[in-house]
């Protein structure tokens, strides 16, 4: 915690500048490692999946709730292979529809 603000374990990087990172237009997880080279892939998925099963004061889960609900138990059995990388702004979009 940080003044609060959940963080990534280890370290004083707040849940949601991982989230915003891999949600964001053209997000990843690539992109959230690449941007903090000592986080693992694990630690960047755990900090999504905090985001989607509690949110934070500014983060919604709905973005993330299906996901995060559906790869938990392969998570914390710690076959990280299983699980796919949280869909980011473009696969919402996608899926929604755009009105381009």
């Amino acid at each position: 915690m940080q003044q609060g603000t959940p963080c990534v374990g280890g370290t004083r990087i707040p849940v949601e500048t991982i989230a915003r990172l891999v949600y964001g237009p053209g997000g990843s997880v690539q992109l959230a490692t690449g941007s903090y080279p000592h986080l693992t892939r694990q630690q960047v998925l755990v900090a999504c999946w905090y985001v989607g099963m509690y949110g934070t004061a500014v983060w919604s889960r709905r973005r993330w709730r299906a996901w995060a609900a559906g790869h938990a138990d392969a998570m914390w059995a710690g076959r990280w292979n299983e699980v796919p990388d949280p869909p980011n702004g473009d696969n919402v979009q996608l899926a929604l529809g755009s009105r381009s």
